[in-house]
């Protein structure tokens, strides 16, 4: 399958994540992002805290597919999973996604979406690019 700006997959969820990523990921990059996605609608929930005294910023995600569990904090409108995901490879991790469809977010911030692997990033030429010396 080709990877230009009009292709576009199937989506498999009803959730404007989905087709906002869709249109900003390469074909690639959107299909891992996709199975991330289809895990926070069917394998992910959340575990009710102790003190469930109004909102809380620190969430418990069990992931019933990996038998584990998860802390997805929220302090600072910033998004952070303790699974580390968009840290590592810089696509929003299936812990995070369940937060933003449980709090009915339909789109994802500018901040995670990784330049990188959007359909854009390479019409930007090298030369433009500040690179550090690496030495």
């Amino acid at each position: 399958m080709a990877d230009d700006k009009n292709c576009y997959p199937k989506l498999t969820t009803p959730l404007l994540l989905e087709k906002q990523a869709s249109v900003f990921y390469t074909i690639i990059i959107f299909y891992i992002f996709q199975v991330e996605v289809q895990a926070a609608c069917y394998t992910c929930g959340h575990l009710p805290s102790p003190n469930a005294s109004g909102a809380n910023d620190n969430i418990s995600i069990i992931d019933r597919e990996k038998d584990k569990e998860y802390k997805v904090d929220l302090s600072d409108n910033k998004f952070s999973c303790s699974c580390k995901m968009f840290e590592r490879i810089g696509i929003l991790c299936r812990h995070i996604l369940w937060v933003l469809k449980d709090r009915g977010f339909d789109h994802i911030s500018k901040e995670y979406l990784a330049l990188r692997w959007s359909k854009s990033a390479t019409s930007h030429p090298l030369s433009t690019c500040c690179w550090k010396k690496l030495y």
